[in-house]
């Protein structure tokens, strides 16, 4: 363990050398897996928009009104709603 951490800061620039490239892999690993995301969700939103999914959920539950959502703090409605 001692000769680690004396190899470590013995040469702090071949330590940054060695993890730079594991550093980029990772990066690189998340905003692919992010765009992955994103053209998985796109796709699926389009699908249901397709196949009116929400709408036969909305009408196999009894309601097609979307529920009432609370507005966050600060928004124009919040402070109409409150009167």
């Amino acid at each position: 363990m001692n000769e680690k951490l004396t190899q470590l800061f013995s040469n702090p620039a071949t330590s940054v050398g060695d993890f730079l490239p594991h550093l980029v892999g990772a990066l690189m690993l998340l905003i692919l897996g992010w765009i992955a995301a994103a053209i998985i969700a796109s796709a699926a939103r389009a699908a249901v928009r397709r196949t009116r999914l929400g709408q036969r959920f909305a009408a196999w539950h009894g309601s097609t009104k979307r529920p009432p959502v609370a507005p966050f703090p600060g928004h124009p409605r919040a402070s109409r709603e409150s009167r």
